[in-house]
Protein backbone atom coordinates (compact mmCIF):
# COMPACT_ATOMS: atom_id res chain seq x y z
CA UNK A 1 0.00 0.00 0.00
CA UNK A 2 2.98 2.35 1.19
CA UNK A 3 4.33 1.43 -2.88
CA UNK A 4 0.68 2.13 -4.22
CA UNK A 5 0.91 5.52 -2.38
CA UNK A 6 4.25 6.38 -3.90
CA UNK A 7 3.30 5.58 -7.57
CA UNK A 8 0.13 8.49 -7.41
CA UNK A 9 1.06 11.16 -9.50
CA UNK A 10 1.64 14.31 -7.26
CA UNK A 11 -0.29 17.68 -8.73
CA UNK A 12 1.53 20.71 -9.26
CA UNK A 13 -1.20 22.89 -7.79
CA UNK A 14 1.35 25.90 -7.26
CA UNK A 15 2.94 25.10 -10.76
CA UNK A 16 -0.62 25.03 -12.24
CA UNK A 17 -1.94 28.40 -10.28
CA UNK A 18 0.79 30.03 -11.80
CA UNK A 19 0.26 29.19 -15.27
CA UNK A 20 -3.62 30.88 -14.68
CA UNK A 21 -2.35 33.54 -13.34
CA UNK A 22 0.18 34.04 -16.04
CA UNK A 23 -2.19 33.83 -18.46
CA UNK A 24 -4.97 35.66 -16.54
CA UNK A 25 -2.46 38.36 -17.04
CA UNK A 26 -2.13 38.16 -20.95
CA UNK A 27 -5.48 38.65 -21.51
CA UNK A 28 -5.71 42.37 -21.82
CA UNK A 29 -3.03 41.50 -25.11
CA UNK A 30 -5.56 39.72 -26.82
CA UNK A 31 -6.79 41.47 -29.98
CA UNK A 32 -10.25 41.53 -31.24
CA UNK A 33 -10.57 40.62 -35.33
CA UNK A 34 -10.08 43.72 -37.43
CA UNK A 35 -13.02 44.30 -39.66
CA UNK A 36 -10.98 43.79 -42.89
CA UNK A 37 -9.71 46.72 -45.30
CA UNK A 38 -11.78 49.82 -45.86
CA UNK A 39 -12.28 50.38 -49.30
CA UNK A 40 -14.05 54.18 -49.65
CA UNK A 41 -17.13 54.55 -52.08
CA UNK A 42 -15.60 58.22 -52.42
CA UNK A 43 -15.08 59.09 -56.21
CA UNK A 44 -12.52 61.49 -57.69
CA UNK A 45 -13.31 64.94 -58.18
CA UNK A 46 -14.93 65.82 -61.01
CA UNK A 47 -12.73 68.24 -62.81
CA UNK A 48 -15.86 69.12 -65.41
CA UNK A 49 -17.46 71.14 -62.67
CA UNK A 50 -18.94 74.23 -64.23
CA UNK A 51 -21.22 76.82 -62.54
CA UNK A 52 -24.57 75.89 -64.12
CA UNK A 53 -27.38 75.36 -62.21
CA UNK A 54 -29.50 72.02 -63.51
CA UNK A 55 -31.37 69.01 -61.85
CA UNK A 56 -29.41 66.78 -63.32
CA UNK A 57 -26.43 68.66 -61.63
CA UNK A 58 -28.19 68.49 -58.42
CA UNK A 59 -28.38 64.80 -58.49
CA UNK A 60 -25.01 64.09 -58.89
CA UNK A 61 -24.04 66.18 -56.49
CA UNK A 62 -26.43 64.36 -54.09
CA UNK A 63 -24.88 61.47 -55.25
CA UNK A 64 -21.65 62.32 -54.92
CA UNK A 65 -22.18 63.50 -51.36
CA UNK A 66 -23.82 60.83 -50.08
CA UNK A 67 -21.18 58.53 -51.82
CA UNK A 68 -18.45 60.55 -49.94
CA UNK A 69 -20.31 59.44 -46.72
CA UNK A 70 -20.12 55.70 -47.11
CA UNK A 71 -17.79 53.18 -46.17
CA UNK A 72 -17.47 49.53 -47.39
CA UNK A 73 -15.31 47.00 -45.16
CA UNK A 74 -14.64 44.11 -47.24
CA UNK A 75 -14.79 41.10 -45.29
CA UNK A 76 -13.68 37.24 -45.95
CA UNK A 77 -15.14 36.16 -42.61
CA UNK A 78 -18.50 35.36 -41.30
CA UNK A 79 -20.06 38.89 -40.23
CA UNK A 80 -20.26 39.14 -36.02
CA UNK A 81 -21.14 42.67 -34.60
CA UNK A 82 -18.76 44.73 -34.10
CA UNK A 83 -18.33 45.55 -30.30
CA UNK A 84 -18.59 48.80 -28.70
CA UNK A 85 -16.24 49.87 -25.78
CA UNK A 86 -18.15 48.82 -22.39
CA UNK A 87 -19.15 45.27 -24.21
CA UNK A 88 -15.24 44.89 -24.77
CA UNK A 89 -14.26 45.61 -21.75
CA UNK A 90 -17.01 43.24 -20.14
CA UNK A 91 -15.60 40.28 -22.77
CA UNK A 92 -12.17 41.03 -21.50
CA UNK A 93 -13.38 40.65 -17.84
CA UNK A 94 -15.70 37.77 -19.00
CA UNK A 95 -12.50 35.50 -20.06
CA UNK A 96 -10.59 36.45 -16.72
CA UNK A 97 -13.40 35.35 -14.37
CA UNK A 98 -13.40 32.28 -16.27
CA UNK A 99 -9.71 31.73 -16.10
CA UNK A 100 -9.97 32.83 -12.14
CA UNK A 101 -12.90 30.12 -11.51
CA UNK A 102 -10.39 27.95 -13.47
CA UNK A 103 -7.72 28.40 -11.05
CA UNK A 104 -10.13 28.50 -8.10
CA UNK A 105 -11.66 24.79 -9.16
CA UNK A 106 -7.65 23.89 -9.07
CA UNK A 107 -7.28 25.01 -5.86
CA UNK A 108 -10.25 23.36 -4.58
CA UNK A 109 -9.92 20.28 -6.82
CA UNK A 110 -13.07 20.76 -8.47
CA UNK A 111 -12.53 18.85 -11.43
CA UNK A 112 -15.79 19.68 -13.23
CA UNK A 113 -15.74 23.48 -12.31
CA UNK A 114 -12.01 23.15 -14.03
CA UNK A 115 -12.82 21.29 -16.95
CA UNK A 116 -15.95 23.78 -17.93
CA UNK A 117 -14.03 26.79 -17.04
CA UNK A 118 -11.33 26.16 -19.49
CA UNK A 119 -14.05 24.74 -22.07
CA UNK A 120 -15.85 28.14 -21.80
CA UNK A 121 -12.45 30.39 -21.65
CA UNK A 122 -11.33 28.39 -24.85
CA UNK A 123 -14.43 29.07 -26.98
CA UNK A 124 -14.72 32.48 -25.91
CA UNK A 125 -10.61 32.97 -27.11
CA UNK A 126 -11.64 30.88 -30.36
CA UNK A 127 -14.79 32.52 -30.87
CA UNK A 128 -14.30 36.53 -30.13
CA UNK A 129 -10.60 37.09 -30.11
CA UNK A 130 -8.30 37.47 -33.94
CA UNK A 131 -7.22 33.74 -34.24
CA UNK A 132 -4.32 34.48 -36.55
CA UNK A 133 -2.26 37.01 -33.83
CA UNK A 134 -0.04 35.55 -31.97
CA UNK A 135 -1.10 36.24 -28.38
CA UNK A 136 -4.51 34.42 -29.57
CA UNK A 137 -2.02 31.43 -30.53
CA UNK A 138 -0.21 31.39 -26.96
CA UNK A 139 -3.82 31.82 -25.25
CA UNK A 140 -5.15 28.67 -26.86
CA UNK A 141 -1.78 26.85 -26.57
CA UNK A 142 -2.01 27.66 -22.56
CA UNK A 143 -5.16 27.15 -22.28
CA UNK A 144 -5.06 23.58 -23.72
CA UNK A 145 -1.94 22.88 -22.11
CA UNK A 146 -3.85 22.66 -18.91
CA UNK A 147 -6.75 20.71 -20.17
CA UNK A 148 -5.78 17.40 -19.58
CA UNK A 149 -4.73 18.21 -15.71
CA UNK A 150 -6.57 15.81 -13.24
CA UNK A 151 -7.01 17.98 -10.21
CA UNK A 152 -8.29 15.16 -7.80
CA UNK A 153 -5.77 12.21 -8.76
CA UNK A 154 -7.41 9.06 -7.90
CA UNK A 155 -5.63 7.62 -4.70
CA UNK A 156 -5.06 3.73 -4.29
CA UNK A 157 -7.38 1.86 -1.44
CA UNK A 158 -5.30 1.25 1.52
CA UNK A 159 -7.98 0.56 3.72
CA UNK A 160 -6.46 -3.27 4.14
CA UNK A 161 -3.87 -2.49 6.57
CA UNK A 162 -6.46 -0.51 8.69
CA UNK A 163 -8.31 -3.70 8.73
CA UNK A 164 -6.09 -5.63 9.82
CA UNK A 165 -4.77 -3.57 12.53
CA UNK A 166 -8.36 -3.51 13.58
CA UNK A 167 -8.52 -7.23 13.98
Amino acid sequence: EITQLQSVKVLDLAGHASRLSGLISEVEKLELPHTGPIVSARSEPDEKKTGEFSVDRVLHDGWEGFKSLMVIRQNDQPLTAMLGPEQRFFLYQNLRLQLEAARLALLRQDQALYDSSLERATSWVAEFFDREHPSTRAMQEGIGGLNGVQVQPALPDISGSLRLLLE
